[in-house]
């Protein structure tokens, strides 16, 4: 054993990866004299560390009489470790792979591939006792070789194993990424796939995530789930959802929401978590009822978006999952990330449409009817757009005649906009003559720059050291939030943090975001730059239009130098995510699919309750449209005028 394996076997943090150069190159430099000595975890380290020098040598800065020693070196190492692993067979696998520590099992199977001890252990005798072992399986399953030649024995292990059902959701149900791309299954057909969803739906063990992506799961080339499949898992989630809420160990949130007369105040706000309570003032709303003012309040009273910069505040946000939250909520990309605080704040939202919308109706207002006058009047006055007419519900409509009327509206609404950033005017039919789906994210912008995000992977990790709850550790009793409210809240050595977060701060250093100061303090070096770092951490977005001057400068030299990105879209990243979780299942099998619900389904005719629900939600994203198209067509005014 090297003192390089026992390091790594007292510590989960410090085994080889291939920036563990320099550990490489000692290791390979004091290896050959005690190979005999070895055991299975040291034929692997040193079997890395030589990969490792094999990418790296080429590049470095050596003389090539060294580089030729340590090439004959490997060389010889290679001859040894090949030695080893062919001397493993039938009878001996089992014990020399229960050797092996975790962090080495991937390593394991893949040196299994590369020495081709599949030519010593053929289908028939591979061990069923490695494969009954789900961490075993789970690890075989990323070796395409493997999986290919053991295709039969893997199928029988997936069909009996406990957690297939969520392999097949995790890689084969989600969107295709790099990790979806190294996992690999032998052929499997509608019934073995039915089987596997049936026996985890029926298990002790199911998850309540996984069951409501299996109720809602859309079919794919790679996974089919019968309707009947899909049902069964949709009545067990219901179950298990009774389970939860009755245990007591669940977290009761909600809003109240009401006008009241009498008040002094327009609003009165009672933020007593979970429970939130508002009280608007009736005879305010009495007094203020021009059509303006009534779109004004969902900016100014409500907050659906900020009223810095129009961004909606209702969409769900990475920062505002706890620690706990992030670890057990599913996080695939083909899941809406709709947290307790995403759900509060949405739940708040509706509360305030319902009681907005059925005062205003006491009072003889109609928000349909303000949401036309927006259209047809208020554009055309203030902007001089023609022909943006749109007929809305009328007062007669029953709650699914809404539904059914309105989503076409606020597609029609969305298209003409479209239409008149491409074209300049609004073309009635050109409108008719198109057949194209509407993308939400794809709607355009009247700007040239619209919306900043971060791009470069540089970037990424500056948000995450900077501003992140697990870079909080640190050898005092105070606790911060991040290092960027540490190092901003009192002074700051690199001596007073942990040594892995020491190497941070000197990456950060290099990369001209922090910097040491004559006390040996850490401080940030730029001000501007920390500021944008962090709306970026916060919001995921910045918009661009509404920043000061000097911040502009400084985020034009940012995406100059492939650290921010740019795009032109009426509505962000996540503001188009969040109308497609309400409306389609186009990015999310847990979306609302409202769209669908009302334009190809017939919905049951008794259900008045969910309707009119239904239909709070379509009022909600019909006004955060009107928002979005207001301040587009207000920046493009103001940038002219700048211009």
């Amino acid at each position: 054993m090297t003192e390089y394996n026992e390091r790594i076997r007292n510590s989960n943090n410090s085994f080889i990866s291939e920036h563990d150069i320099d550990l490489s190159y000692k290791l390979i430099n004091t290896i050959e004299e005690k190979m005999e000595e070895f055991d299975i975890n040291d034929y692997i380290e040193v079997f890395l560390a030589c990969k490792i020098i094999q990418k790296t040598l080429p590049s470095s800065d050596m003389n090539e009489d060294v580089k030729k020693t340590y090439q004959n070196t490997i060389k010889g190492v290679m001859k040894t470790i090949s030695k080893f692993f062919k001397e493993i067979d039938v009878e001996n696998i089992i014990s020399r792979y229960q050797a092996v520590i975790p962090i080495y099992r991937n390593d394991f199977w893949q040196l299994f591939d590369n020495y081709k001890l599949s030519d010593q252990i053929c289908q028939n005798e591979f061990p069923k006792l490695l494969l009954n072992d789900i961490n075993t399986l789970h690890h075989i399953l990323h070796n395409k070789n493997l999986v290919t030649v053991y295709s039969d024995v893997i199928r029988t292990a997936l069909i009996t194993c406990s957690k297939t059902a969520e392999w097949l959701i995790t890689y084969r149900m989600g969107t295709t990424n790099e990790r979806t791309k190294r996992f690999f299954l032998p052929e499997l057909s509608k019934a073995d796939i039915n089987s596997i969803f049936l026996n985890y739906i029926e298990s002790s063990d199911a998850i309540y995530s996984y069951m409501c992506r299996i109720s809602r799961g859309s079919n794919n080339s790679q996974v089919h789930i019968s309707d009947k499949i899909r049902f069964k898992a949709q009545e067990r989630s219901k179950q298990m959802a009774t389970e939860i809420f009755s245990s007591g160990t669940s977290l009761e949130y909600g809003a109240n929401i009401c006008f009241e007369k009498d008040m002094d105040d327009v609003v009165i706000i009672d933020e007593d978590y979970p429970i939130f309570r508002a009280r608007y003032s009736y005879e305010w709303l009495e007094n203020n009822l021009d059509y303006p003012t009534l779109l004004n309040n969902f900016i100014y009273l409500f907050e659906y978006v900020s009223y810095f910069d129009m961004r909606c505040l209702l969409v769900s946000n990475k920062a505002t999952l706890g620690i706990f939250e992030s670890l057990t909520i599913d996080q695939s990309k083909s899941m809406y990330q709709d947290g307790t605080v995403f759900e509060l704040l949405n739940m708040i939202a509706l509360a305030q449409m319902t009681n907005y919308y059925e005062n205003l109706k006491k009072l003889g207002i109609r928000l349909e009817e303000v949401f036309e006058w927006f259209f047809i009047e208020y554009l055309k006055n203030e902007f001089m757009i023609d022909n943006f007419d749109v007929i809305l519900p009328s007062k007669e409509s029953t709650c699914l005649e809404k539904c059914t009327m309105i989503m076409p509206a606020l597609e029609h609404v969305l298209k003409k906009f479209t239409i008149y950033c491409e074209e300049g005017t609004v073309n009635n039919d050109f409108l008719d003559f198109q057949s194209d789906q509407l993308i939400y994210a794809d709607i355009p912008s009247l700007l040239n720059k619209k919306y900043i995000y971060a791009h470069s992977a540089d970037c990424s990790r500056i948000l995450y050291l900077l501003f992140s709850s697990p870079a909080t550790n640190r050898r005092t009793e105070q606790d911060f939030e991040s290092l960027f409210e540490c190092i901003n809240s009192e002074d700051t050595k690199c001596e007073d943090l942990f040594d892995f977060q020491g190497r941070e701060v000197e990456w950060l250093v290099k990369k001209d975001i922090l910097l040491i100061d004559e006390n040996k303090m850490i401080k940030v070096k730029s001000r501007e730059k920390a500021d944008i770092y962090y709306m970026l951490y916060g919001k995921e977005v910045i918009v661009y239009p509404h920043l000061p001057n000097c911040y502009k400068i400084l985020v034009d030299k940012m995406i100059d130098e492939g650290t921010l990105s740019v795009e032109n879209t009426l509505f962000s990243r996540q503001e188009a995510e969040y109308f497609n979780f309400h409306l389609n299942r186009r990015c999310f099998l847990n979306s609302h699919d409202l769209r669908n619900k009302y334009l190809h389904f017939q919905p049951r005719k008794g259900d008045v309750k969910q309707q009119k629900l239904d239909y709070m939600i379509f009022l909600k994203l019909f006004v955060i449209a009107i928002i979005k198209i207001n301040d587009d067509l207000c920046c493009r005014d103001q940038s002219d005028v700048d211009i």
